[in-house]
């Protein structure tokens, strides 16, 4: 008899999914394994494209066995919460104690003498008999209510300040009165997304021990969802509980299911370097940050892929880039090889479309959602999941290849790099003057600025002015095509005068505001205070040839030293202070600025004894570190501020009672 190769592997196939649970009766099917290789930073490999999910943690080999991935599994989650987000401590079943008050559930934990509880409402619905399918919103449900109507499906809560607080204000050290601190002080450095993991779980314990005679609830079929911070909360709640069903993670962003290390190659984005550090350990920053994103033993298309063989619906929203939605798109597909190889693809999706507000799921969007919802959490097997894999904006312009394609072939090649052709032009503002420029700016003579003399604003301007008088405009040749950033040399007074406008050529000008340097002279990107909507996507594209960058006045008494257009991302090395403090002013001198390993190690010169402070500021103009005024002895010394400081470009200020002098550099 003749059996066609397609119907066999269908037959193979769907008797695989057969065997594949939907969902599990315990939080974790890999708690019993042996924690795995957990290598100190320094120790971790550089793997430039994403990791392999199948690859065992020790390096030993793969394996793309349904029997092998419940303790693969547990190994990506043992290091997510190692290097990322902290421990999510186990509760022995008798540190539980739940009970219904009408329709509100009420769950106590009991662990080292203190008790934390959690209380919530569920909804029931109007139709269909109990016990019921249940949707938890992780600080509430934010898809609309059409797409439950008509459903046999509870809802309910998760109120995670019950927890902790959303953003742990002041840092670990103010978090001791925090519920889940209280229970666990020796976890206070954990990140909040662990810890609410495990108040949602608990909420799950509540329901299974009272059963569903009691809460109507079928234990069986609960699925979890959030929009935004809380998209990433439902993500690692779905991620780090087996009882759960399905869960649909709406516009998570970075953090999410957003690849941290696609990310890093994108602008504008929520990546690791600037996500919100009271939802993840503050070590992620300081060991992973930059570069150091490619040491990450796993990333978050494994998180997504913590779900699998559960089911997995991200939702996302290209209008809005601080998402990083191009990265979620390479991470699901990534994470969704995984389900692929269990034949079970049926179970995740993604849905990335525009044309609508953030949280706002749009009617284009709903079939994907109720199908998901009828299929795995109401049993509808004629739910139509098979293929949700819609992102218009990225399926022809996005490489999946140069992230995963490696996987099994040995070892992982570095990611093809653009050649970036470095090209600086600098120049005086007060060259750029002209007799025309008097209606809007002033020529100050000032011997400690360059050039001896700065460009002062003299007028306000609310809106763009007509009167060129107001703009300086420096003209440079471009030598090859690149992205051009402007930098400037500013002393911006104060909050309320600190901004221009700025362009290129002829294009239309953007407003640059935010550059406040406190009444001292700092070079500023002007390029990333863009304010206008353009934020982190203003640098210009430039073909070779002539090109001009315009600058105009908005608010007065903002001074200008000096103008500098470069290819460079970081300020370009060489350029001068307002005071080059190499030279030294007076005697006083810093001559080294490096980076110790932790704070800013100083080398500095004064001429005679007396009291000197220290302020060190990074490239938005915050204060990062300072030393108290402290009295010196002439000569040279020594000294260390701030302390846990990243690489980057930071301005150091040596102060006294009669002057103040500065000095940029950058620690790499």
């Amino acid at each position: 008899m003749f059996v066609s190769l397609t119907a066999l592997t269908c037959a193979v196939n769907a008797q695989q999914e057969e065997q594949i649970p939907l969902v599990y009766d315990v939080e974790n099917t890999g708690a019993e394994y042996a924690d795995p290789v957990l290598p100190a930073f320094e120790e971790l490999p550089e793997v430039q494209p994403l990791t392999d999910p199948f690859e065992w943690a020790d390096g030993s080999g793969r394996s793309t066995d349904f029997k092998d991935w419940s303790k693969r599994r547990a190994e990506i989650a043992k290091e997510i919460q190692h290097y990322e987000i902290g421990t999510k401590p186990t509760v022995d079943p008798s540190c539980i104690s739940a009970r219904m008050d009408g329709n509100t559930l009420t769950v106590d934990v009991t662990v080292n003498g203190e008790t934390l509880t959690l209380t919530s409402e569920i909804t029931y619905p109007s139709t269909g008999e109990a016990p019921y399918a249940l949707m938890i919103g992780t600080s509430g449900i934010s898809l609309p209510k059409a797409v439950f109507d008509g459903k046999p499906i509870a809802t309910m809560t998760f109120r995670e300040s019950q927890v902790n607080s959303y953003s742990q204000m002041g840092g670990s050290t103010d978090r001791e009165s925090y519920n889940f601190v209280r229970l666990y002080p020796e976890l206070i450095d954990n990140g909040a997304y662990s810890e609410w993991a495990w108040g949602l779980s608990r909420l799950i314990d509540g329901l299974q021990q009272l059963g569903p005679e009691v809460t109507k609830i079928d234990t069986k079929r609960i699925g979890v969802t959030g929009c935004s911070y809380a998209g990433k909360m439902a993500l690692f709640c779905g991620a780090f509980d087996e009882r759960i069903a399905l869960t649909i993670a709406q516009e998570p962003g970075g953090g999410g299911a957003a690849a941290w290390r696609v990310s890093h190659n994108l602008e504008g984005v929520e990546c690791l370097d600037n996500t919100d550090y009271n939802w993840f350990m503050q070590s992620l920053k300081e060991n992973f940050a930059g570069d150091n994103v490619y040491r990450l033993p796993y990333d978050h298309h494994e998180l997504c892929a913590m779900v699998c063989p559960r089911a997995l619906l991200m939702l996302g929203n290209p209008d809005y880039q601080w998402l990083a939605d191009p990265s979620g798109y390479v991470s699901m597909n990534a994470a969704r090889k995984v389900w692929d190889e269990f034949g079970i693809a049926d179970r995740v999706g993604y849905s990335i479309v525009a044309g609508h507000g953030h949280c706002q799921l749009p009617e284009s969007q709903y079939p994907e959602v109720e199908a998901f919802i009828d299929k795995f959490l109401l049993g509808d097997e004629s739910a139509n999941t098979d293929d949700v894999t819609i992102a218009p904006d990225y399926e022809e312009t996005v490489d999946l290849s140069i992230w995963m394609d490696w996987w099994g072939q040995g070892e992982p090649p570095t990611l093809p790099g653009e050649t970036v052709y470095l090209e600086t032009y600098k120049f005086e503002a007060e060259d750029l003057m002209t007799a025309a420029n008097e209606t809007g700016f002033k020529r100050v003579d000032d011997e400690t600025c360059q050039g001896g003399a700065y460009v002062e604003t003299t007028v306000n301007n609310t809106t763009l002015p007509d009167d060129p008088g107001c703009t300086l405009t420096a003209e440079f040749n471009a030598e090859h095509e690149g992205k051009f950033y402007i930098y400037a040399l500013v002393n911006a007074p104060s909050y309320a005068n600190d901004a221009y406008f700025i362009s290129f050529d002829d294009n239309t000008p953007s407003r640059c505001n935010g550059l406040n340097t406190k009444g001292q002279w700092m070079w500023r990107n002007l390029t990333r205070y863009i304010d206008d909507g353009t934020l982190g996507t203003f640098a210009n594209t430039l073909q070779p040839g002539p090109h001009k960058v315009n600058i105009t006045g908005k608010e007065i008494g903002v001074k200008l030293d000096m103008i500098c257009v470069s290819t460079s991302e970081e300020l370009p090395e060489g350029l001068p202070t307002s005071i080059d403090a190499a030279e030294g002013f007076g005697g006083y001198n810093i001559s080294a600025a490096r980076g110790n390993g932790g704070g800013v190690e100083a080398t500095i010169t004064v001429p005679a004894d007396g009291n000197v402070s220290l302020t060190l500021f990074n490239m938005s103009g915050q204060k990062v570190g300072e030393t108290d005024s402290m009295p010196l002895a002439a000569g040279e010394h020594t000294l260390t501020v701030g302390a846990n400081v990243d690489k980057g470009v930071y301005v150091l200020n040596l102060k006294t009672a009669e002057m103040s002098i500065s000095k940029t550099f950058a620690i790499k």
